[in-house]
């Protein structure tokens, strides 16, 4: 029997003699319509991501989502795939009649780099004219792309970066199925360093004791200046010395940001010493 109906069974002999059975009553109740998982894009992506897969909103069903056969408990008409194997959707109507997807879905889940630390050889505010390197750990199995707050930096592909401009920098690792994860960012600040001064003078740099020499640079308010005589602080924050002592002369300016640039020229003065003033005598009178 498949249909609903009532149902009885009459039995006879021979003799034309006959019994009926006390009738069944069978009712059939309609099983739900077979739905069909529906998804959109590839059912193969990275860790952390997911596809959605869906059928016709029924709300006279009752949805059950398996994955490999084990009950997800997710009584909706969409679910959001995470994890590798196979789905498939059982639905069921308020007389318990149950109706099996007419597809599966594969789906497999990729696993992601593990993001790397990254480490620094030094600080990452400096001076123009100096630099910070940037590196992880190398890992062959691992595709490396530095990137800049302008996007990927053209050339840059091996697991460290030496960083000379001001800016926000980041490493992207990916691997052999094209899954990648960044790094945190790493701000670097660079500082202009000073224009470097070249000393002027006029006049031998070779005189004698008592006399000088000017040496000067041009002045700019916003640095300050620090001569230096034979590679030692002098303690002179003007633009302008005057030399006395023979030696090697240097000049040291530095800006607001502590960035430092040493004189292009050096000066060599010759101090030579007078004679000691004679003792004048007398043999008579000055006046004869």
């Amino acid at each position: 029997v498949k249909e609903t109906g009532t149902y009885n069974l009459e039995v006879s002999n021979s003799s034309n003699c006959s019994v009926e059975t006390e009738p069944v009553i069978v009712t059939v109740s309609e099983s739900p319509s077979i739905p069909v998982i529906v998804y959109s894009g590839s059912t193969t992506f990275c860790n952390g991501d997911s596809i959605q897969l869906l059928v016709t909103n029924n709300p006279s069903l009752n949805y059950q989502w398996k994955l490999n056969d084990g009950t997800i408990g997710i009584d909706t008409n969409k679910y959001y795939a995470k994890s590798s194997g196979n789905y498939i959707l059982e639905v069921s109507n308020s007389v318990g009649c149950v109706a099996l997807s007419s597809n599966s879905v594969d789906v497999t889940v990729n696993e992601t780099p593990t993001i790397p630390s990254i480490n620094l050889s030094g600080p990452t505010g400096f001076c123009a004219g100096n630099s910070v390197i940037i590196s992880v750990t190398n890992d062959t199995a691992y595709i490396y792309q530095w990137k800049n707050e302008f996007g990927n930096i053209t050339g840059s592909t091996a697991n460290q970066i030496t960083i000379v401009e001001t800016g926000t920098y980041n490493l992207e690792v990916s691997n052999s199925n094209n899954c990648f994860v960044e790094t945190e960012t790493t701000v670097v600040s660079v500082s202009e360093s000073p224009s470097i001064p070249v000393i002027v003078y006029s006049g031998s740099t070779t005189f004698c004791n008592g006399d000088s020499i000017q040496l000067f640079v041009t002045n700019n308010p916003l640095l300050n200046n620090q001569w230096e005589l034979n590679g030692g602080a002098i303690g002179i924050d003007t633009n302008i010395y005057y030399a006395k002592l023979s030696g090697n002369y240097t000049l040291e300016v530095s800006n607001s940001s502590g960035c430092v640039a040493l004189s292009s020229n050096s000066v060599d003065v010759t101090v030579n010493e007078v004679p000691d003033k004679p003792v004048v005598s007398l043999s008579g009178a000055t006046g004869f």
